[in-house]
């Protein structure tokens, strides 16, 4: 029989670990190890205290060992599982969450683990029994209700996910997470006015900047500022890799004139890929600072001296936002990736364009000093790498068949005012079907939503289809020859669905709203020329979407020319786009040659 670990050492770690005083406690841990490297609880309290500050690699090798010494312990399985996801290895980490969930099947938060898993691999059917589970066991749990919250917002359920989220913080008003998910989801929300939004945002801000970081100097170094000289700009962002973001941050990679400026990628995510490896070939200098603390990363920023830091996904999970306290860079900007305000101080500026913030009330709506690029605030490359792009879709002469409408958008941007607009439109068309695609569209809970509630504004639930996600490109894009008009989402609209629609030929129809959440449509066909495609209000929107479906000729020619049209446009105009974008960062960044820091203090 193994030694057991001196009961001193295991009192004294145990006495830690209830203080949350990881640091000490991993001392004391490996001191008790040297005593009794066999034993199942120290290898597994060592693999906790390890979790807990970040060293994940080593906390998976000691919850392997405790896993070993003692399989029937539920606890170290899922810890091994929370290991994986930490480290994206997704596909590993089914497994042992599911393995705890059944030596465990009444621990909750192994349930919430699994369903968490399932989330991250946007398997959002499969998540949502695990998360329900979790949820029957503790009913009250904040973190497990914010993840049932998270889960109906993927299911098309943002009416009942944003009231709960709101009691939630009511409730909890400290948790960081629950007013995370909260200021996300007003952006998909019609009831919350922008006054609401930035109040809450500003509450959100205040977390993250902490009066204890911002008592301290600012990390970065630079004096000169405003000085008449190339600029040292950095791209922050989780999804420098195959995602939507990539679209738009290529252009200004690859078409910024380097004797005006050098830009410089910063990366947090884990799981880089060839895309990101595309980038990097285009980027001045490529830094991955995944897994480093936020103050590590933020000093990894500063030290390249980076003179304007734009942060490229706002409040989305891995955005790399908590670094900007810390004042990497003199300026810090926010632009492409969220459609929000941050409510944050050290994030001065936000680059839009006069489409979709008209100067006037927009200004006020946002804690950031917006920054109008000319033109479109956004310029569009369709190819991430060498492979060719798909066909266009062939034009038809087919005047009889019935009409298909469709939307590829997040099933989360789907509200129930969505689906009154879509209710609209397929009552004007007479035969007309909608077909959803989308990660939550190919199971039975959010398909079953749609229907029920259209159904309920009149509509047979058999005029509607819905298909699952498509993980490859082409057959993605393909699937757009299965649409004849695309329909925008409401309060929160398309932007690479509605540029990805316009590459394959298909019309989209979207409603401009006040803010700009609701109006990057409205600025992306402005500028390739369609504005005949943009609705007022939710009257004209079907007036207009109805209006093309029965005109063939018209809808046929939109089919056989978009594709040339898009391309030929402002909007994948790279080098106009990264010539006007490095104009409105040097007039951002002069500014500062009169203007103080960011206040430090709340």
């Amino acid at each position: 029989m193994p030694s057991p670990p001196p009961k001193a050492l295991m009192d004294r770690a145990q006495s830690l670990l209830r203080m949350q005083d990881y640091a000490q406690a991993e001392g004391v841990l490996r001191r008790a190890l040297a005593s009794a490297p066999q034993d199942w609880l120290v290898n597994h309290w060592l693999a906790e205290t390890l979790f807990f500050i970040g060293k994940d690699e080593q906390a998976l090798a000691f919850a392997k060992i405790s896993a070993r010494l003692q399989p029937g312990n539920a606890a170290s399985w899922s810890l091994i599982g929370q290991c994986l996801m930490r480290q994206t290895k997704l596909d590993e980490a089914l497994d042992p969450l599911r393995k705890a969930t059944q030596l465990a099947p009444e621990d909750c938060m192994t349930w919430n683990s699994l369903g968490v898993c399932h989330m991250m691999r946007e398997e959002m059917e499969l998540a949502l029994d695990p998360i329900e589970k979790a949820l029957s066991l503790s009913p009250h749990d904040p973190l497990i209700s914010t993840n049932y919250a998270r889960i109906l917002w993927y299911h098309c359920q943002s009416d009942r996910s944003l009231p709960m989220l709101a009691r939630l913080h009511a409730t909890h008003p400290r948790d960081v997470d629950i007013l995370s998910n909260l200021v996300a989801q007003t952006n998909y929300a019609t009831g919350v006015s922008p006054e609401e939004k930035l109040a809450i945002a500003r509450e959100f801000g205040q977390f993250i900047e902490s009066p204890a970081i911002l008592a301290k100097p600012p990390l970065h170094r630079i004096t000169d500022l405003g000085a008449s000289r190339a600029l040292r700009i950095g791209l922050l962002s989780h999804d420098l890799r195959t995602h939507s973001c990539a679209h738009f941050v290529k252009p200004i990679l690859r078409f910024a004139d380097r004797s005006r400026a050098t830009l410089h990628c910063f990366s947090t995510t884990k799981a880089p890929d060839q895309v990101s490896k595309h980038l990097a070939a285009i980027a001045d200098s490529w830094h991955d600072i995944s897994g480093k603390p936020h103050d590590a990363a933020a000093k990894a920023i500063a030290d390249q001296r980076i003179d304007v830091l734009f942060e490229l996904g706002g409040n989305t999970m891995g955005s790399g936002l908590d670094m900007c306290p810390f004042r990497a860079a003199p300026l810090q900007a926010t632009a492409i990736g969220y459609p929000g305000t941050l409510g944050m101080r050290t994030v001065t500026h936000r680059f839009v364009d006069a489409i979709t913030d008209p100067p006037g009330n927009a200004d006020r709506w946002f804690s950031e000093r917006l920054v109008r690029i000319e033109g479109c605030f956004l310029c569009y490359d369709p190819q991430l790498d060498d492979r060719p792009l798909p066909a266009p879709r062939a034009r038809s002469t087919d005047t009889t068949r019935p009409i298909r409408f469709g939307s590829f958008n997040s099933p989360s941007k789907i509200t129930k005012e969505t689906l009154a607009i879509w209710a609209d439109v397929l009552s004007r068309v007479e035969g007309s079907t909608l077909l959803l695609k989308g990660y939550a569209m190919g199971g039975a809970v959010a398909p079953r939503f749609v229907k029920d509630t259209m159904a309920s504004m009149g509509v047979d639930p058999a005029r509607i289809e819905c298909i699952a996600r498509i993980s490859n490109v082409d057959h993605h894009l393909r699937a757009y020859d299965r649409i004849d008009i695309a329909l925008d989402t409401w309060p929160y609209v398309g932007t690479t669905t509605t540029c990805e629609a316009l590459l394959m030929g298909v019309p989209v129809v979207t409603l401009a709203g006040r803010e700009h959440v609701s109006r990057v449509g409205a600025s992306l066909l402005t500028h390739l020329g369609t504005p005949e495609l943009i609705a007022s209000d939710r009257e004209s929107f079907a007036h207009i979407a109805a209006d093309l479906a029965h005109d063939r000729q018209r809808l046929y020619d939109y089919h056989a020319t978009l594709r040339d049209r898009l391309l030929a446009s402002p909007l994948c105009d790279g080098t106009t786009h990264a010539s006007r974008w490095l104009d409105a960062v040097e007039a951002a960044w002069r500014s500062l040659s009169h203007q103080p820091e960011p206040h430090t203090t709340h």
